[in-house]
């Protein structure tokens, strides 16, 4: 982990390493055991690569909101992005570039456009004049996977002004709000790592502006200088770096950037700045020409003792290229078939399970009802239902007492409208594991949408406390990677409404 992502994990944290580890096995159907066996075994094998990423998704924090640390905001708003604008404007370059590293479920990008959005309005210009690129990175495929959906929760309006729902987001028949897509249309996500091979997340020209915000305090001490020489070699010669206040103490002790002040927040350029680059003839005028606006022109800093810290952005080690082998052994088509349902790739999970059952049906009955409930979670997310059902029954008949068989097959048969059967085999999944947070969750659900207020209460109620045994951030098991925090704060919203 250290050294591919630069994650730290000191003795203190090993609790939360072990977490992850657990949630990793729980996704793939495999003994926490034989999952650490499988990653600290041959680094040829090809599944290792596949495992660790599936491990770093359960470790990484993906805590975010719209509009999250108001004064960055407000300093993007009213000082960083009109200065970034008027400079571009004295040199006819109407291209602007901002990249969100680390950028979890996509509110930070999406706030970013919306700053953007009403910026061009107040100045009087038009979006459609201006080339505007966001380019939205992060580690967590699950994470990323969430953000291009672009639909929330309340929960992730809590710091968000009254106006955004209203005037950027679109209701869904769920009760959450998706995003407009004048305001997606900006973005672009992707996963890239920090710490990885590429020196950028894209190609093309450099960012404008660089946020990196809550990434940095995981990272090793060598790791992070190495990130922040990374961010800074991306950035245009004009450009401007934020991190969060709590990181802000870190990047001066590196003197890898310039320290420059925005409104009363401290940010971070690549040189120093010279009066904001702006003379007086720019000052009156607007961008389209329109009556002047006042904005705070940012302020260059200075260290304690001059000299910057000369810098080289070309020694980072290529990572090794791992071979492949010709042929997959029968846990591994398993392991690799659990890969690609948590990596959202259905139709290759199926065939993985196929394979399986095709070379080594006869194989113990644990490890066959496991294939065959793969196959059957591959068919149900793709609509095709009553094949679903057909395989998932297998699975469970395989092996009754395997209580998240149980569960995978009662979902089909909830989809297929079974309710009672749904509701028998969620029941029975119990009995066999009490612990089964998502059982209790969708029972509470099942009994609510029936008017059952008695029933779906006492399964809130048992969830929650399931929910007590586990730490905020870790990951609810067969959840899709919702953390116990969150799942906890739907639950209690749905027993406050009830």
């Amino acid at each position: 982990m250290l050294d591919r992502w630069g994650l730290l994990y000191p003795r203190e944290r090993h609790r939360d390493l072990s977490r992850g580890a657990d949630a990793a096995a729980k996704a793939l159907g495999l003994p926490t055991a034989t999952f650490l066996k499988m990653i600290l075994g041959d680094p040829a094998n090809r599944s290792r690569d596949k495992l660790l990423s599936i491990l770093v998704d359960k470790l990484t924090v993906g805590e975010s909101y719209f509009f999250r640390e108001p004064r960055s905001m407000q300093a993007l708003d009213e000082s960083i992005l009109p200065e970034l604008l008027r400079e571009k404007l004295l040199r006819g370059d109407n291209s602007l570039r901002l990249w969100s590293a680390g950028c979890a479920t996509g509110e930070e990008p999406y706030t970013l456009s919306i700053l953007l959005d009403r910026l061009f309005a107040r100045l009087g210009e038009s979006p459609e004049a201006w080339s505007v690129e966001i380019i939205a990175t992060d580690i967590n495929r699950d994470f990323l996977r969430r953000a291009r959906e672009g639909v929330y929760r309340e929960w992730s309006f809590r710091a968000a002004p009254p106006w955004l729902k209203d005037q950027y987001f679109e209701k869904t028949e769920d009760n959450r709000w998706r995003v407009v897509d004048t305001v997606r249309d900006r973005i672009r996500f992707s996963t890239f790592n920090l710490c990885g091979n590429d020196s950028a997340p894209a190609s093309g020209d450099r960012m404008d502006v660089i946020l990196c915000r809550n990434v940095l305090i995981y990272l090793a001490p060598d790791k992070m200088q190495q990130v922040l020489r990374r961010i800074r070699g991306n950035l245009t010669a004009e450009g401007w770096f934020i991190t969060s206040p709590t990181e802000s103490s870190h990047v001066l002790e590196t003197r890898i950037f310039t320290p420059c002040r925005a409104l009363d927040m401290l940010a971070f350029c690549k040189f120093e700045r010279n009066g904001a680059g702006l003379d007086s003839s720019t000052e009156e005028r607007s961008l389209s020409g329109s009556a002047p606006r006042e904005y705070a022109e940012p302020q260059t800093l200075a260290y304690d003792d001059a000299g910057q810290v000369p810098l080289s952005y070309d020694d980072e080690e290529p990572v090794a290229v791992i071979p492949e082998p010709a042929e997959l052994e029968p846990e591994q088509l398993l392991i690799e078939a659990g890969v690609a349902i948590a990596q959202g790739d259905p139709e290759q999970a199926e065939a993985y399970g196929r394979e399986y059952l095709e070379r080594y049906g006869g194989a113990r009955l644990e490890s066959r009802a496991r294939a065959k409930s793969i196959v059957a979670q591959s068919l149900a997310s793709r609509g095709r239902l009553e094949e679903a059902q057909e395989w998932a029954s297998a699975a469970v008949e395989d092996e009754p007492m395997n209580p998240e068989l149980r569960y995978h097959h009662a979902l089909v048969l909830q989809e297929l409208g079974r309710n009672d059967e749904a509701v028998a085999n969620m029941e029975r999944a119990l009995y066999l594991n009490q612990s089964l947070a998502m059982a209790h969750f969708s029972l509470g659900l099942m009994a609510r949408s029936q008017g059952d207020t008695a029933s779906a209460q006492r399964h809130f109620s048992r969830l929650l406390g399931v929910l007590g045994d586990m730490g905020e951030d870790a990951v609810v098991p067969l959840s899709e990677g919702m953390s116990a925090a969150r799942l906890r704060e739907l639950v209690e919203s749905l027993l406050l409404s009830r």
